[in-house]
């Protein structure tokens, strides 16, 4: 196996000229000066909470320009992800998508968790991961921070943050439509106006519609044709400089989204009954079906709406110092219903009649500017999130025969303060130390209310009178320090060496689903120390960068998801778990125009010391059971969506062709084989996936059309498995699709 994986590794490099890198990295964002000079092109990022250059950012960061978003037709970040190094996404029902860094993945179930990556969109830090299923539109760039961001991005990003940044309004006048025609029936529609309507106020309006019909056509019990998925989001920018010093700018936001196939293949596997099993396409279809059918007596459904405002406010306060504030209110509505008997059969299902969120945030920050070896930045932060759901959960023909519904709500409230100083020795020797903060309480309150005799004709009571209903209350407070300390070394002015180490924290929780249908227990915060060493260089005259990191993850207490029953899942403490690797990615400009991008992520991410009560053998499936102790070990296992190999490697190559301008680019990457379970019982194999496209673009015009197609060699295989008892839910990746985009600017 180490040998297939060493060749693999050993291709990639030889095909790209130990250039390294994915397809939504900065190499994929190239203008057209840098192309035609042969150079890689200089990339501005974010992440210390100031603008630096990529390549003298002591972080591991992957940074997706817009234009290649754009330019790739990329719609969501679950798209995005097959090209960036250590991360890996699918969907997970209601609650958005699951998103792993370094094979950190604790797959948030509901209010009474969060996740380990965090989101962002303009520094506004999102409360449920389902906030950020969103279209892509009017972007800038897109950063994902790998390893723990605990110093500037608090809490919950013990694995990494998505750091999305939006376009800022123009004071020239900026129009652009984009229609897109493809297979599915699939209508994409993008706009973006931007100009200015006095002479220090700006202002720019986008706007994303996706229409495309599920790939399952029809629910083969019912005959009903399933509905198309849908989404649309509207998103306003206004930016007011009222003199040099002070800069405002005011965003908001509204979408929504209706989709039917976040479980379009709800699938049983007869043969499998808790044990070990690849479930692969080709053995769903040779024991069930193809693996887009649906047999189901209840058609699945996702439902989500979301909307939110924010103020920047940036001024310099003297002309070394800057404060920023950024204040924001967001608020989120989700719905879903799946059918968790997987099978047209009145056994069980489960369903979330609502999810209510609402957050506020403000965040203030002081930073150093200028040029002085001396840098610095320490802010104040503070986060109020109020959360409510409605779930139920039926149980027909399974004992036990009943009906549960669930209404926690959730308070939480979060202060933190924080800083980061950096000293630069001898013009090449920087130092850096930095620290955060954090005191948060969360109150929990569950009302529980069960019926021993439920209706199965009753498709979705809005009021439930049942009997004997149960509350239980909880409040807990957590506090944290999360220091970091690093230092970096320019050996020239194209190579740099670091190494770091740094803390990250995770609030504890509280689960509104349990065996006992009565308790709600609270888990403990998980935290993570991290050791990092990384090269960042240039070679070639600016013709190749290649950017290497090293890590070395101990987390202690990790917060693992359990799957308990049908619709049931519990969040538990596993211990302790490391994560390490090695990261490459870069870029190599073979010749102006053609330029090769690739990036490979090699990685082992195991449990340590993972032991809990098991009464018996069938209680420990994929573990060691300890007749003694009863006690079942999890330890060595791997942890959830963590591929020992991830490459991807891409050719962009642009060329006048008489009287236009032609791009093409061809993507492949291939990720092995991994698990989406503690038990390591479940995964989908190893898969791979081809996209590409051609775009043309008359000289001196205003318009542009792009032929394109993803997942060209239709690889099929399964985002996302949640094992229900003898039956297996599971939602598969996109098939084979292509299409026509037409776009005009002006």
């Amino acid at each position: 196996m180490f040998a297939t994986k060493s060749a693999r590794l050993f291709l990639l490099l030889s095909c790209s000229a130990a250039a390294l890198c994915g397809a939504g990295t900065p190499a994929a964002a190239q203008d057209a000066a840098s192309h035609e000079a042969g150079i890689v092109q200089e990339v501005v990022v974010t992440a210390t909470r100031r603008e630096t250059k990529l390549q003298d950012t002591p972080l591991a960061i992957t940074a997706v320009g817009g234009e290649s978003i754009a330019r790739q037709g990329v719609r969501d970040l679950q798209e995005l992800s097959l090209a960036v190094p250590s991360l890996v996404m699918g969907p997970d029902a209601a609650f958005g998508f699951n998103a792993s860094i370094r094979g950190i993945d604790s797959a948030a179930s509901g209010i009474g968790a969060d996740t380990p990556v965090g989101f962002y969109v303009d520094g506004v830090y999102l409360g449920r991961n389902a906030s950020g299923v969103f279209g892509l539109a009017n972007i800038e760039r897109i950063e994902i921070l790998r390893g723990p961001q605990g110093t500037l991005f608090g809490r919950n990003a013990t694995a990494g943050a998505v750091s999305i940044i939006t376009k800022l309004p123009t004071s020239d006048t900026q129009f652009m439509a984009e229609g897109t025609y493809g297979s599915y029936a699939n209508l994409t529609l993008r706009g973006m106006a931007s100009g200015a309507i006095t002479d220090n106020l700006a202002g720019s309006i986008a706007i994303f519609h996706n229409r495309v019909k599920s790939y399952a056509d029809i629910n083969s019990f019912t005959g009903d044709e399933m509905e198309p998925i849908r989404e649309s989001n509207v998103r306003g920018v206004l930016r007011w400089r009222p003199n040099e010093r002070t800069d405002v700018i005011v965003r908001g936001d509204v979408g929504a989204s209706d989709d039917s196939a976040v479980w379009p293949d709800v699938v049983r596997l007869p043969g499998y009954v808790g044990t070990a099993a690849t479930v692969t396409p080709a053995a769903i279809q040779a024991t069930y079906g193809h693996i887009n059918d649906i047999d189901l007596n209840n058609n699945p459904y996702i439902q989500r709406r979301q909307g939110g405002l924010m103020l920047e406010v940036n001024h310099d306060v003297t002309d070394t110092i800057r404060l920023t504030s950024l204040s924001a209110y967001r608020d989120s509505f989700a719905s879903f219903l799946v059918d968790t008997d997987a099978g047209p059969h009145t056994l069980a299902r489960s369903w979330m009649e609502s999810e209510r969120q609402n957050q506020y945030s403000q965040e203030l920050r002081f930073a150093s500017s200028g040029s002085s070896p001396f840098q610095w930045v320490a802010g104040l932060y503070y986060f109020r999130e109020h959360a409510k759901v409605r779930y139920f959960i039926d149980r027909f023909n399974v004992a036990p025969v009943d009906e549960i519904a669930f209404n926690p709500i959730n308070t939480t409230k979060s202060y933190a303060v924080f800083g980061e100083a950096s000293y630069l020795f001898f013009d090449r020797l920087t130092l850096k130390v930095g620290a955060r903060y954090t005191r948060e309480t969360k109150d929990f309150a569950n009302t529980s209310v069960r019926d021993l005799n439920p209706n199965p004709n009753e498709q979705l009571p809005r009021v439930l009178p049942f009997p004997d209903a149960l509350r239980r209350e909880t409040s807990k407070t957590w506090s944290d320090v999360s220091p970091k300390v690093s230092a970096d070394f320019k050996v020239n002015d194209d190579i740099m060496i670091y190494a770091s180490a740094q803390k990250g924290f995770k609030s504890g929780g509280n689960n509104f689903t349990s065996a006992d249908f009565v308790a709600s227990p609270t888990f403990n915060p998980e935290t993570v120390w991290s050791y990092e060493a990384g090269i960042r260089s240039e070679w070639l005259d600016r013709r190749l960068r290649l950017n290497v990191t090293a890590f070395y993850m101990d987390y202690k207490q990790l917060q693992m998801r359990v799957n308990i029953g049908p619709g049931q899942a519990l969040f538990r403490n596993a211990a302790n778990a490391v994560s390490k690797g090695i990261e490459a990615d870069g870029v190599f400009v073979v010749a102006p125009g053609l330029t090769l991008n690739g990036g490979v992520t090699i990685l082992s991410s195991k449990f340590q010391d993972y032991n809990f009560f098991a009464a018996n053998p069938a209680g420990c499936l994929g573990g060691r059971f300890d007749a003694g102790s009863l006690t079942c070990s999890y330890s060595g296992n791997d942890l959830q969506r963590s591929p020992h190999f991830k490459g991807t490697i891409g050719a962009l190559y642009q060329f006048d062709a008489g009287p236009a301008e032609v791009d093409a680019e061809v993507t492949y990457s291939y990720t092995s084989s991994q698990y989406y379970d503690d038990r390591n019982l479940l995964g989908p194999g190893a898969y791979s996936g081809l996209n590409a496209y051609v775009a043309l673009r008359p000289h001196e015009s205003n318009w542009a059309l792009r032929i394109w197609g993803k997942n060209l060699t239709n690889e099929r295989y399964y985002g996302h498995l949640n094992p229900i008892g003898a039956a297996i839910l599971g939602t598969p990746n996109a098939p084979r699709t292509y299409g026509i985009t037409a776009t005009f600017t002006y």
